[in-house]
């Protein structure tokens, strides 16, 4: 196996690792973690995922605007609304708008709990019905 630093950290991934995270980086998927590393073998939050989703969303130019009353409004409805990173708020409120992401029976989004692949293979489907990507 091919292993090669990315320049934005010092954590060695393999080729075809690289190529990806270098790809959704350009189109602003991704940004990493605040120490320069991605980890794409770690498990991902269910707010990781809806701020990649959200971008994703932002990506193909559809258009979605959030005043800082709707965001809050949409955090709202999430008893554990103050777990929610702050660097997460305006992408979950976002996915939750549109109906991309939703709480738990008992009201929480959990927001550190690692997302299930079932969670993302849902969460996944319903971006692209709204995108017009799948029926």
């Amino acid at each position: 196996m091919i292993i090669i630093m990315l320049t934005t950290g010092s954590y060695p991934y393999s080729l075809y690792q690289s190529v990806r995270i270098r790809l959704a980086t350009a189109q602003g998927l991704v940004q990493g973690y605040h120490d320069g590393t991605f980890r794409p073998d770690a498990e991902i939050t269910r707010e990781e995922m809806a701020v990649i989703l959200s971008r994703a969303i932002k990506y193909t130019g559809f258009s979605i605007n959030l005043d800082g009353k709707e965001i809050e409004r949409f955090l709202e409805k999430f008893a554990d609304q103050d777990q929610i990173s702050s660097w997460a708020k305006e992408s979950i409120a976002l996915a939750a708008k549109v109906e991309i992401i939703n709480g738990y029976h008992d009201g929480t989004f959990a927001p550190n709990k690692d997302t299930t692949r079932a969670e993302s293979v849902v969460m996944l489907a319903r971006m692209l019905k709204l995108l017009g990507f799948m029926n």
